[in-house]
């Protein structure tokens, strides 16, 4: 039955001619198996039509992804020659770990306008005038602009590479000194910035040599994909087709639902289903 509707929807898209591929998997984040050819454009899972997420817009408003985040662990490690509690040093491992985490946190990375001005700017003539004034003239007021949307944590994760202290690990009773401290940090990188810049960008902050920064489970922000192309506008134009009433508009994934099939193609949209 899938395969009926979708070969029934590519024949309304006028595609019944073009090759396509599908990729079904039990697993939402699987490795696609290599292709012969490089897709014009490839489609993934991801995307909403959302209501009332922008604010002093009364349309729903579909959000196409066109890049996606990149995703980085850093590893903190704190060696210590530990000891009995009722002995301390001036500072344990687990004081130099935290002083460490506090640091990063106190730097966050700086906010970058990009993906969000090309959001509005899809539904600018459906905002409100004083939106519109704002960013029309966001040479002058990007600060402004900056510290209402950096004050909203949503809002916010679109506009800078974002700072997660996740997981501690010290001592396994309460009266032992750590011989090891370790603290996880999570980034979405934000395209632009690389895996390396940030692990160097925190080394730089910490600036302390008994903490040990790893990288894990590290991938770089994807390709964005371009809003002109042929692709982005098929789809812009299919969803107009069920309903003329929405508004269509890029944004940046925060996720990770392109990490794997955006390797095979260099222009890459999220929508939802």
């Amino acid at each position: 039955m899938k395969r009926i509707a979708i070969a029934l929807l590519l024949i309304v898209l006028g595609l019944a001619v073009i090759t396509s591929y599908l990729a079904v998997t039990e697993y939402e984040e699987v490795q696609p198996a290599p292709l012969a050819d490089i897709p014009q454009i490839a489609l993934d899972e991801g995307g909403a039509v959302t209501e009332g997420v922008l604010t002093q817009v009364d349309r729903p408003v579909a959000i196409i992804g066109i890049a996606e985040k990149g995703y980085l662990n850093l590893r903190l490690t704190v060696n210590a020659a530990g000891g009995h509690s009722s002995q301390p040093p001036p500072q344990s491992a687990v004081g130099i770990l935290s002083r460490a985490i506090v640091r990063v946190e106190d730097h966050p990375f700086p906010a970058d306008m990009t993906y969000m001005t090309r959001t509005f700017d899809a539904i600018a003539s459906h905002t409100a005038f004083s939106n519109r004034f704002a960013m029309a003239n966001s040479w002058l007021l990007s600060p402004l602009i900056e510290s209402n949307l950096l004050s909203n944590r949503s809002s916010a994760a679109s506009l800078r590479t974002t700072t997660a202290a996740t997981m501690v690990s010290g001592s396994p009773k309460s009266d032992i000194l750590p011989t090891r401290a370790t603290g996880i940090i999570n980034f979405r990188i934000l395209p632009g910035n690389t895996v390396e810049s940030v692990r160097e960008r925190v080394i730089e902050i910490i600036d302390d040599e008994r903490v040990e920064v790893t990288a894990e489970m590290a991938r770089n922000p994807s390709a964005v994909s371009p809003t002109d192309s042929w692709g982005y506008q098929l789809l812009a134009r299919t969803i107009r087709g069920f309903d003329d009433d929405v508004l269509v508009a890029p944004y940046l994934v925060q996720g990770v639902p392109m990490r794997n099939i955006s390797t095979h193609c260099h222009r890459t949209f999220t929508a939802s289903s």
